[in-house]
């Protein structure tokens, strides 16, 4: 996937990386410049590649969301940055652990980029064409997180079986130019989404 469909930017979730897993172990051709967050025991973690023909950068996150599956990262374009999420909130976490990640989220939105969230949060009972979830502490937390920080939820098809596990939140959606899904990878149970967004990309080439 990574060299034969052009992409410039893959997000990952549920990498199920470890500390023996290199860099060049996931990119051999040193194409990508790979930004990730491992849980170093079974299953989870996020990763994220961007093309090495675009300008990129890590968002540090600090420690106070250190037990956070998340990574951040900066596409350098003009006029606006793209700031890239990409999350995994783990089905047997609680509240607490949503409330983190969204004040996590929330923190480090940009108002100076174009901020694109991304991510499996386990929430299937959030209706997002009526913006409607039941009356707990975990979809209540994402739906709110969405609606004050203006983000439109753009995933309208099931990403496993009947739900919608994987979303993809823009707070500019004027720039997404198409979203479809794609097959699953490898042995995973999840679709992919592949998606494109309208901005004039700073590249070295």
């Amino acid at each position: 996937m990574l060299y034969c469909d052009c992409f410039n930017v893959v997000l990952i979730t549920e990498s199920w990386c470890d500390d023996t897993f290199t860099h060049g172990i996931l990119d051999p051709e040193f194409k990508f410049n790979i930004y990730r967050k491992d849980r170093n025991r079974h299953g989870g973690g996020v990763c994220l590649f961007v093309t090495r023909r675009l300008h990129s950068a890590q968002v540090n996150i600090v420690t106070e969301f250190s037990h956070l599956e998340i990574v951040c990262v900066d596409v350098l374009s003009i006029p606006a940055t793209l700031r890239v999420f990409v999350a995994y909130r783990p089905p047997s976490s609680g509240a607490d652990y949503q409330t983190s990640l969204m004040q996590c989220i929330s923190t480090y939105c940009s108002l100076n980029c174009v901020n694109i969230v991304t991510g499996d949060f386990n929430c299937p009972k959030v209706d997002w064409s009526l913006l409607t979830c039941p009356d707990d502490m975990i979809h209540e937390l994402l739906l709110k997180f969405a609606i004050e920080c203006g983000f439109i939820q753009t995933v309208k098809f099931p990403t496993r079986e009947d739900n919608i596990l994987d979303l993809i939140l823009i707070d500019d959606v004027q720039r997404l130019l198409s979203i479809c899904e794609r097959p699953p990878l490898g042995h995973s149970d999840h679709s992919c989404i592949e998606f494109s967004v309208l901005l004039d990309f700073v590249s070295d080439i």
